[in-house]
């Protein structure tokens, strides 16, 4: 069977205009390629910041908590303090400061005169107990061998920077102390300190402090009054310094025939 020629010329346009329609109209598009962020540039791995240690916390502790307190240590009892006499120079009228510090007082133009000592030690009870919390005042002479007190007849040359009297409460190992002077030294005794200890208000003893270097020489008959207990009112004497400079520390226990 022949086609005829105008047949074969619609289908060759045909075929044509499928192959235009195919390539022509829908061309190959190149990829549009995607935009991205540029790579930082590489840093180096910060350290790790340094902390301080850390504090450990204490233990709670309860409210009425309170430290531990140890007991003063006793001491075997081989002699009582031997009593004294108060003499006639116990401050009438007691000054406006009776601190331990004899040395210092308020308004005083300058130091006292004389050497200045730094007198300490304990007070124990008939047991070898140290008893905490009595009163202890001494008096004595300034370093002209004058008392504060009316019935000294030089009382107006006494020395105005000296206090003449003074009080301490002993601590809980009984200990106590005094800065003061070397008393002065008036005929016809030796030089000593008068020493008084209370509690509660009530007087458990009177008694006097000597130095030895004083009684090689001297008979006073108030020291020889305490017999063979007098060399426990002996005040042994050595050198020392604190803030102020040198001074003499004198040391003397107290046992007293007493039990609270």
């Amino acid at each position: 069977m022949k086609i005829a020629r105008p047949v074969y010329l619609w289908i060759g346009l045909i075929v044509g205009m499928a192959a235009f329609l195919f390539t022509g109209c829908s061309p190959e598009t190149p990829a549009t390629p995607i935009a991205t962020e540029p790579a930082p540039l590489s840093q180096p791995t910060p350290a790790p910041p340094t902390l301080p240690p850390p504090t450990l916390a204490s233990s709670p502790q309860p409210a009425d908590a309170q430290p531990p307190v140890e007991t003063p240590a006793s001491i075997p009892v081989t002699y009582f303090t031997p009593a004294q006499a108060e003499g006639p120079y116990y401050p009438q009228q007691k000054p406006q400061e009776r601190d331990n510090d004899l040395t210092s007082v308020a308004g005083a133009p300058g130091s006292p005169a004389g050497e200045r000592l730094l007198l300490q030690g304990r007070v124990y009870d008939r047991n070898g107990q140290p008893l905490p919390g009595v009163l202890i005042e001494i008096w004595q002479t300034d370093a002209n061998g004058i008392y504060l007190h009316p019935g000294d007849a030089n009382t107006a040359r006494r020395d105005p920077n000296f206090q003449f009297y003074g009080e301490a409460l002993t601590a809980a190992d009984g200990s106590y102390s005094f800065l003061t002077i070397v008393p002065g030294e008036y005929e016809p005794r030796p030089r000593h300190i008068h020493v008084k200890i209370k509690r509660d208000g009530r007087e458990l003893l009177t008694t006097q402090f000597y130095f030895p270097d004083d009684l090689a020489a001297s008979a006073d008959g108030i020291f020889a009054s305490a017999g063979d207990a007098a060399n426990a009112l002996l005040v042994a004497l050595q050198a020392g310094s604190d803030a102020q400079g040198e001074l003499l520390v004198g040391t003397r226990d107290l046992i007293l025939d007493f039990v609270p």
